[in-house]
């Protein structure tokens, strides 16, 4: 029993330090997207398939950094249902100027759409 409860409460510090972990390099990374978007980019490109395991919050903040990312290096914007949940997240949860970020974020996503489409026409 003793050994269960030890476990237990490693497994629990682990999966508590690996968050922290993924929350503070997400940070880290939204102090250098407007000094260096490219890097940013690229890293956060490198942990797509991992960012799917993140908790909702920090999935979010990945999204919004990516975008944030996207639209300083004029890149097409990822697909529309994406940032508009990455808008309405942040509309009920986050902060005014992340809910204005999104918000901006998406109106662009609509644009950059378009602004495609009229080269098939």
């Amino acid at each position: 029993m003793y050994k269960i409860l030890i476990i237990t409460i490693t497994m629990v510090v682990l999966a508590v330090s690996c968050q922290h972990s993924q929350s503070h390099r997400l940070g880290e990374l939204e102090l250098a997207v407007e000094t260096n978007p490219d890097s940013v980019y690229g890293i956060l490109q490198k942990c797509r398939k991992e960012s799917m395991d993140f908790n909702m919050e920090d999935r979010m903040r990945y999204g919004l950094l990516r975008l944030k990312c996207q639209n300083i290096l004029d890149l097409s914007f990822d697909a529309e249902d994406t940032v508009k949940a990455i808008a309405d997240y942040y509309q009920r949860r986050g902060s005014y100027n992340e809910a204005l970020l999104a918000t901006y974020l998406l109106g662009r996503s609509y644009i950059v759409s378009e602004h495609e489409s009229t080269y098939f026409l």
